[in-house]
């Protein structure tokens, strides 16, 4: 088995000058010919089992804003339309694969675009199977490619706090058939490049899960390279708790007063209050690191604190809700003195 960390860049007290401007040429060489040859870049939206937050949201989890005016899949577009024009793809196609049981979200309406016309083509497929797995998945999709191109993927529901370009760069700096992100506080890596012709020697049939059983079958005989991030690339949106830790990650980060690293970074002050058009919320009310959605409303002096109001979901006049989904038919929180 051979996976090994992977040191980006080379050390000037290595070598001389000249030997390292070869290495960094040979390296811009591999680099273009490898992003160039990505075809696709596959989100992951599979479930397990359907949160709390999932079943009070009434929509798929990648529709959730990520900050006033902007969805999670419409985060990914921007970041996907940033990598298409570093790889020179004109219009990069963005493959979101949910399961058969979970709601499909909403393609953007517009998908943003750049220079020279480039943009993002959105595809959203249901798995045909409950039981092929994301190695199994992404083996299938990679009969439609040649031996040596390329499958950027990552977890789908995630909030990005680095640019895909960045990351993506270096996965392809490494020169491995399979490259991945290592976050090393334990936080799920959600990116990894992997070359459509390793994938095709995963199993025809049967389950297959791209971390548990692909990831290690390949290692046993190609060269998986691992980067590793002391601050995570991304965090997960699964949970009502892991989506408002990334929300706040996001904000902080925007606020460049203030470092993701700090151990004492305070969290009494609000990092954000995203209310989407067509909620109701009271002049009155005070909404603290909390998301309401259309259709939810929020009544006169209530309070709402790392919370989701859904569509439906009502918080009455004077109430205090705090670390909770409130979803139709459900009145929430206590009454305030």
């Amino acid at each position: 088995m051979t996976i090994s960390a992977w040191r980006p860049y080379p050390s000037k007290k290595q070598a001389p000058t000249d030997a390292v401007s070869a290495e960094s040429a040979a390296t811009l060489r591999l680099r273009a010919a490898t992003l160039g040859r990505v075809r696709a870049v596959v989100l992951l939206g599979g479930t397990v089992r359907v949160s709390e937050l999932g079943r009070g949201i009434g929509r798929s989890m990648l529709d959730l804003p990520a900050r006033t005016g902007q969805t999670l899949l419409e985060a990914w577009c921007e970041q996907v339309a940033a990598f298409g024009r570093l790889a020179g793809i004109e219009r990069c196609p963005l493959r979101v694969r949910i399961s058969h049981d979970t709601p499909a979200p909403t393609p953007p309406a517009n998908v943003p675009g750049g220079p020279g016309g480039a943009g993002v083509e959105v595809l959203v497929e249901s798995d045909e199977s409950a039981y092929r797995g994301s190695g199994g998945v992404l083996r299938d999709m990679a009969q439609q490619f040649a031996d040596d191109d390329y499958l950027l993927t990552g977890s789908a529901a995630q909030v990005l706090l680095e640019p895909l370009t960045g990351v993506a760069v270096e996965l392809a700096d490494t020169g491995a058939p399979v490259s991945l992100v290592s976050h090393r506080d334990g936080t799920p890596g959600g990116l990894m490049l992997l070359r459509c012709g390793v994938l095709k020697q995963l199993p025809k049939v049967g389950f297959v899960d791209l971390k548990e059983q692909a990831l290690p079958r390949i290692a046993r005989e190609q060269e998986v390279r691992v980067i590793h991030r002391d601050v995570p690339t991304g965090l997960p949106v699964r949970t009502l708790t892991s989506y408002m830790t990334a929300l706040r990650a996001l904000h902080h980060q925007m606020d460049e007063s203030v470092s993701l690293a700090d151990p004492f970074m305070e969290d009494w002050k609000s990092s954000f209050a995203i209310v989407e058009p067509g909620a109701e919320v009271a002049s009155t009310a005070r909404v603290h690191d909390s998301v309401v959605l259309k259709g939810g409303r929020v009544g006169e002096g209530a309070v709402v604190v790392r919370a989701v109001v859904g569509p439906g979901g009502v918080v009455p006049a004077n109430r205090t809700v705090v670390d909770s989904v409130v979803s139709a038919n459900e009145r929430h929180g206590k009454r305030g003195g």
